[in-house]
C-alpha cells in the first residue's frame, strides 16, 4: 500500500537533490518524507575543520563565540527525547564527511510510591514529588524530601557514529562519554600510510579516539576485504584495544567487529547509565 505516515530526513545540504534524483531514476514516490537540510560547507584548498573552528573558538554549539561557527550545526530534535548532533569530520578534501552522534534525554528516577504513602503523601502529591517537588506542611516545613522517595535518575544513552574519517577531533566534544562509539578502521598500523592517502583509519587510531571520548565500548566498520579471515579481524579487535589501553583506558574496555544483524543490547552497557 501507499505509505502515508510522515518520515523526517535530516542530513546536509544536497540530501534533497540526492534524494530527488534517486526517486527519478526508481520511479519511486518519496511524496511521504520531509526533507530537512542542515548548513554545509566544503573545504577550501589549504584549510581543514580545525582551521575552520578560528582561534575565537570556545564553547562547542554557541556561534556568538565561535570564530568561525560553519562548523557546528545546532542539534536535531527527532522526537521522543532523542537529539541528532552533526558534525564535521575530516577525509578527503573532494569529500564531504559528516559524524553523528545520538543523544537520549535522561530518564526521570523512579518514584516509590509505597514509600511515599507510608510518609503521608496521596493523590497529587505524588505527582509533585516524581517531579521532583518536595511537599511541605501548612507552616511551609520539609515534609517530605523528593530525594528521599525518588531514585537518581539514570543517563540517557549516547551513540557516537564516525564513518570516512581519518580524523574525527572535531566531534570530540559532542561523544563525550558516549555509551557506544562506532568507528571506522578500514586498515591496519602496518597500513597507516595508505590509510591516510585515502582518508581513513586505522584500528588504533580508532582506538585512541574511543579512549580519548572516554567511550564505553567500540564497534569498528567500514574494514577493508583485505581482511577477511576471523583471526584478521581478531587482530584490528586487538589493535584497537591495545591502543585505548596505552592511554589509560580502563581493561573492561569492550571492542568488536561490525558484522550485519549485530544487535547491542542496553543492558550490555548499564554501568553507562548512572549519572555522574
Amino acid at each position: 500500500g501507499v505509505r502515508t505516515e510522515k518520515v523526517h530526513l535530516h542530513g546536509p545540504t544536497g540530501t534533497r537533490k540526492l534524494l530527488r534524483t534517486i526517486a527519478d531514476l526508481t520511479a519511486s514516490d518519496y511524496s511521504h518524507v520531509c526533507i530537512h537540510e542542515f548548513p554545509s560547507y566544503r573545504l577550501e584548498e589549504g584549510e581543514d575543520v580545525d582551521a575552520k573552528r578560528g582561534k575565537a573558538s570556545t564553547q562547542e554549539g554557541d556561534s556568538k563565540t565561535s570564530g568561525h561557527p560553519r562548523h557546528l550545526v545546532q542539534p536535531i530534535d527527532c522526537g521522543g527525547g532523542i537529539q541528532v548532533v552533526p558534525r564535521r569530520i575530516k577525509h578527503v578534501k573532494e569529500v564531504e564527511t559528516w559524524g553523528y552522534v545520538v543523544q537520549e534525554a535522561n530518564h526521570p528516577g523512579k518514584l516509590d510510591a509505597s514509600k511515599a504513602m507510608k510518609l503521608g503523601a496521596r493523590g497529587k502529591q505524588l505527582g509533585a514529588l516524581k517531579a521532583g517537588l518536595d511537599l511541605l506542611d501548612k507552616d511551609g516545613k520539609v515534609m517530605i524530601r523528593a530525594a528521599d522517595v525518588v531514585s537518581p535518575p539514570t543517563k540517557g544513552a549516547k551513540i557516537s557514529l564516525m564513518w570516512d574519517t581519518y580524523d574525527a577531533t572535531n566531534a570530540k566534544e559532542a561523544s563525550m562519554g558516549c555509551m557506544l562509539l562506532v568507528h571506522e578502521s578500514t586498515f591496519r598500523a602496518s597500513e597507516k600510510e595508505k590509510a591516510l592517502q585515502w582518508g581513513h583509519s586505522t584500528a588504533g587510531m580508532a582506538g585512541r579516539f574511543a579512549a580519548e571520548v572516554k567511550a564505553k565500548a567500540l564497534v569498528l566498520t567500514h574494514i577493508s576485504s583485505r581482511y577477511s579471515s576471523e583471526e584478521q579481524l581478531q587482530g584490528l579487535v586487538d589493535e584497537a584495544r591495545d591502543a585505548a589501553l596505552s592511554t589509560g583506558k580502563d581493561k573492561q574496555f569492550s571492542v568488536r567487529i561490525a558484522r550485519d544483524f549485530l544487535e547491542l543490547h542496553r543492558k550490555t552497557f548499564a554501568d553507562s547509565f548512572e549519572v555522574q
